[in-house]
């Protein structure tokens, strides 16, 4: 079998680069000014107290798959043509005639392009902190953190059918006689803003670091294959107002924590200072640590699979009750009855990401002990605790409005407890 990529046209433009001709597939930008501003201010004359700010236009040439890889083998439009084999051994392709035979292009077939004006996407970033040193060794800091990405590439069927109803798929296309058009355009947009605590000790028995979050990230679906009834919810390109929700995967509220501590026995610390060296074996020499995750869940939305001709494959639910309960579990984190298929050719009401998932929270913990034998030798054993309260994290619910028997409800959850020993010789 091979296959030929058959193209429109292969060259858009071509510029003079400093050591030669560069074939381009869109139209270069030369405006991408990217300007950044920073300052740093101790408003209190010492050096306790510290206040920091900046921001800044950042472009991404290139950012991805999409505009990379793709821009140079299919645009600005192109499909791919199958040619089989004849029956036998012998071979068949040469170069006098690469492509023997008859393709098999489909009648209706696919293809994918872009813009030739193609915008570099943009970001504009900006932040101000606030930052304290409370105790010898010890800070506390407040951030703010903004972002607002505009042109991010999406991807979606440019031949969706504007209305639906009986019969198929291709019958209903408004651009014949093609199949799917992958179109690639910089219409993506998102906004975040976050709010950050933290504070931190470097020095002393106790060294941690204790970091909140809260974060707002709200877009129309960039970043994710846009097309008419895909998993990432947008289940109409034409329209981003119904698009937007919260972004794939951001919790709102996240805190971790990380902490050494050496405990204050045996030989040169404050408790038992003066024990036996026996004794300081036994009690001496202990640390403990551990890393601490608490989070809220990700946003998510009911979906369902329809079984209509000419009809998106899956999209969201129709939301008709209020769906919260007043106890969620993992045998109902929201409430069935409150979601419905739409009506027939009809997409559905509920909110893209309008939904959140179970949250998490885990402790691991670390416990060492410390041994040193004729100031040349050092014995390290250690036993490390994951999930050492063996808490059991549920993971999203069900969300396909299609399979009843799970919908609603959780069947899987986060690793169970390990544990861990081992011991360290060095010298």
């Amino acid at each position: 079998m091979v296959t030929r990529l058959v193209q429109s046209y292969p060259v858009i433009t071509s510029v003079k680069a400093g050591l030669g001709t560069t074939t381009l597939t869109r139209d270069v930008n030369w405006k991408n000014f990217q300007p950044r501003v920073g300052f740093a201010w101790r408003p209190l004359g010492n050096n306790k107290t510290v206040l920091r700010g900046g921001g800044g236009f950042y472009y991404a040439y290139e950012a991805s798959n999409q505009l990379g890889l793709r821009q140079v083998l299919y645009a600005p439009f192109a499909l791919i043509e199958t040619f089989l084999s004849p029956p036998g051994n012998n071979p068949y392709v040469t170069f006098a005639n690469p492509f023997p035979g008859v393709g098999d292009l489909p009648s209706s077939p696919s293809i994918l392009g872009m813009p030739r004006r193609f915008p570099n996407p943009r970001s504009i970033q900006w932040n101000i902190t606030v930052e304290r040193e409370v105790l010898p060794n010890t800070s506390v800091r407040v951030s703010y953190v903004g972002d607002q990405d505009h042109y991010a590439a999406s991807e979606y069927d440019l031949n969706v059918p504007r209305t639906f109803g009986p019969g198929t798929v291709q019958a209903l296309r408004p651009f014949q006689p093609w199949g799917e058009i992958r179109w690639i355009d910089p219409r993506g947009n998102a906004h975040v803003h976050q709010l950050q605590i933290g504070s931190t000790r470097r020095s002393g028995d106790l060294m941690y670091q204790i970091e909140y979050q809260f974060t707002s990230a709200i877009t129309d679906g960039a970043g994710v294959a846009q097309g008419w009834g895909d998993t990432g919810g947008v289940d109409w390109p034409y329209n981003s107002a119904r698009n937007r929700g919260p972004e794939d995967g951001i919790v709102k509220h996240l805190l971790v924590a990380n902490w050494v501590y050496n405990l204050p026995f045996g030989k040169g610390r404050r408790l038992l200072s003066n024990i036996p060296a026996a004794a300081n074996y036994i009690l001496g020499g202990w640390q403990v640590t551990g890393i601490s995750t608490m989070r809220t869940g990700t946003p998510f939305h009911v979906s369902y699979s329809s079984p209509l001709v000419g009809f998106p494959v899956s999209g969201r639910a129709d939301v008709i009750s209020d769906w919260r309960v007043s106890n969620p579990g993992v045998n109902g984190w929201f409430n069935p009855a409150a979601f419905r298929a739409p009506a027939p050719f009809t997409l559905g009401n509920v909110g893209r990401n309008s939904m959140w998932a179970p949250g998490f929270w885990n402790f691991d913990m670390g416990f060492m002990k410390n041994l040193r034998f004729r100031e040349h030798y050092d014995v390290q054993f250690r036993g490390e605790f994951f999930n050492i309260f063996n808490h059991p994290n549920p993971s999203g619910p069900n969300a396909n409005l299609s399979v009843s028997s799970t919908f609603g409800k959780t069947t899987s959850f986060s690793a169970a407890r390990v544990i861990l020993f081992g011991l360290k010789f060095a010298f």
